[in-house]
């Protein structure tokens, strides 16, 4: 069986996930010298947490990169291939930054974002930051 890994930002309720292959590198905030960040907790205010802030710079499919800033616990996550349930579009109202989530009866809900989309309505002129919260879907 296959399995996907994920860099995980904890919340209190469940876990937010990234393809672990898609992210280049986390620094301290402080050694950040790329783009303004996208600050997580403004999509999904759940992680809003008390660790000192961190830059993920995701690798995006045209090469460059994207910020995403985060005081959320970050934890590694595999979890078998079959295990991811897509969503579709009805189901996430027009976030379409969210591509699945994972149960686990041993773990927190797992819901798998695309940070792509993210880069792409920030491209598009759309504020993908701040517009819908994960909260609003459930």
């Amino acid at each position: 069986m296959s399995e996907l890994t994920f860099l995980a930002l904890v919340g209190p309720d469940y876990e937010v996930g990234l393809a672990a292959e898609r992210v280049q590198r986390i620094v301290a905030e402080l050694d950040w010298s790329g783009a303004a960040p996208i600050d997580v907790a403004a999509l999904v205010p759940a992680l809003a947490g008390r660790a000192a802030p961190r830059v993920l710079a995701v690798e995006r499919n045209d090469g460059g990169v994207l910020a995403l800033r985060t005081t959320a616990a970050i934890a590694v996550r595999t979890v078998e291939a079959a295990a991811l349930l897509r969503l579709p579009r009805i189901v996430t109202r027009g976030a379409r930054w969210i591509r699945g989530v994972v149960f686990a009866a041993e773990a927190a809900p797992l819901v798998v974002v695309d940070p792509e989309i993210i880069s792409e309505e920030l491209a598009g002129g759309e504020p993908a930051a701040g517009r819908y919260s994960l909260e609003e879907l459930w």
